[in-house]
């Protein structure tokens, strides 16, 4: 008995190490309206997005609110629950298993200037940090602009192959996934897109220009 004692308690040490127990995060984040919004001069433009936990844990969420693309003498607000703020400041919610906000919204004030504004809002599990999803919105306010916004997604004027890690820009502008949610922003020259999964992306450097768009395969 005294020898066989050691190995049984071994034996059970190893059966605890060998099942570890991984919690489940998941979520779904929407926009509820179309994220293309024509506004008249001096109109707001308000955008309104709902976020579930779809997974089997309680989790925390991170909201960060960004300006991609601004037009002088607007401003921008947005929230979550009962909280607001501009954007570049984070607001968190909390949501237990299935529980979900419905009143997340971001509000965009415009003025008497023409342009196209581009606002993302990403939200980002607590729980799980990888898992995080950015929708991009965009306030147009002058006749013929939104049409060139809308074209710009859907006819890209030419394919560039990134096979090297690396994807070279000839101005600053913006990255979007194949669903038009934007990624990253883009700095005029040299830009490192190793961390990006394989699949097909848009640069845009000028969300009111139609010609100024090409479609990314990273490989």
């Amino acid at each position: 008995m005294a020898l066989r004692f050691p190995l049984l308690v071994a034996g059970l040490c190893l059966a605890v190490i060998a099942t570890p127990v991984r919690a489940g995060y998941a979520f779904d984040f929407l926009c509820r309206d179309d994220t293309v919004h024509r506004a008249q001069p001096g109109e707001i433009a308000e955008f309104r997005f709902s976020l579930v936990n779809t997974g089997t844990e309680r989790d925390v969420y991170e909201f960060d609110c960004r300006v991609i693309s601004g037009v002088p003498g607007w401003t921008v607000t947005y929230c979550t629950g009962f909280s607001c703020a501009e954007p570049g400041v984070l607001l968190y919610d909390t949501l237990a298993v299935g529980g979900a906000d419905t009143a997340i919204h971001v509000t965009v004030y415009t003025d008497t200037t023409q342009g196209a504004e581009v606002v993302s809002l990403r939200v980002r599990s607590l729980g799980e940090p990888s898992l995080a999803e950015s929708i991009p919105t965009h306030t147009v306010v002058g006749a013929g602009i939104e049409e060139g916004v809308r074209h710009a997604f859907r006819s890209p004027q030419a394919t560039t192959v990134v096979a090297t890690g690396r994807l070279h820009a000839s101005g600053p502008g913006d990255l979007f996934d194949a669903a038009g949610r934007w990624v990253a922003a883009l700095r005029s020259g040299d830009n490192d897109v190793r961390h990006l999964p394989s699949g097909v992306y848009l640069v845009r450097s000028d969300v009111a220009s139609v010609a100024a768009r090409c479609r990314v395969v990273v490989k």
